[in-house]
């Protein structure tokens, strides 16, 4: 079994999909708190930087693995299972570089992009500007992707969509240009939000 330590943001949903998808057997520990409240003495124990997610599983002879951060949580589920892994060398590199561009690169972006716009007392639209840009440049290679795969790593699913959903299919509706530009990245979120395991995900780690 698999505690899992939750609050509503994307990376909660990307690994409460993840969890969906691989249909592990989890118990859900959803954490209510209020923005930029800091983590609990217990929770630091579990993850000493304090951010969300975090899970642990408990083998059957009660031992225990806990694990923190999103992408090293993914690798551990996705090695643990053995699927949402392609076999095929190339496709499976292309899977670990986009969830790599996800978790490196666009999901910290969109997140300070989000500060700036929405959280700061400070006029800063000129740093807005800057990741505004930045954004852009991931998602025209995100939809450049698209145009000749059905999926990030290729012909089949894996897991790197799963990293890459939850944060384009939220976040991404809230700037300027939403999806106007991007048809092959709304064709992929039309996609996989059809699939049971996405649609439960999103609604655990509901915003």
């Amino acid at each position: 079994m698999i505690d899992f330590y939750c609050v509503p943001t994307s990376n909660g949903q990307k690994i409460a999909i993840l969890l969906c998808e691989l249909g592990l057997e989890f118990n859900l520990i959803k954490v209510n708190r209020l923005a930029g409240e800091p983590p609990s003495d217990d929770y630091l124990k579990i993850n000493p930087i304090g951010k969300y997610p975090s899970i642990i599983d408990i083998d059957s002879k009660n031992k225990k693995t806990t694990v923190f951060e999103t992408q090293a949580i993914a690798q551990y589920l996705i090695e643990k299972t053995q699927l949402l892994l392609p076999k095929k060398i190339e496709e499976r590199v292309n899977s670990h570089i986009w969830a790599n561009a996800v978790s490196s690169g666009l999901t910290p972006l969109l997140g300070s992009q989000y500060y700036v716009q929405f959280r700061s007392k400070t006029n800063l639209n000129e740093i807005n500007d800057w990741f505004l840009l930045e954004i852009k440049r991931y998602l025209q290679a995100f939809d450049k992707r698209l145009e000749t795969n059905n999926f990030l790593a290729g012909d089949n699913i894996s897991y790197c969509d799963v990293m890459a959903f939850p944060i384009l299919f939220g976040s991404v509706k809230r700037l300027p240009d939403d999806f106007n530009n991007y048809n092959n990245i709304s064709r992929w979120l039309n996609s996989l939000i059809g699939r049971p395991s996405f649609r439960r995900g999103i609604e655990i780690a509901k915003f």
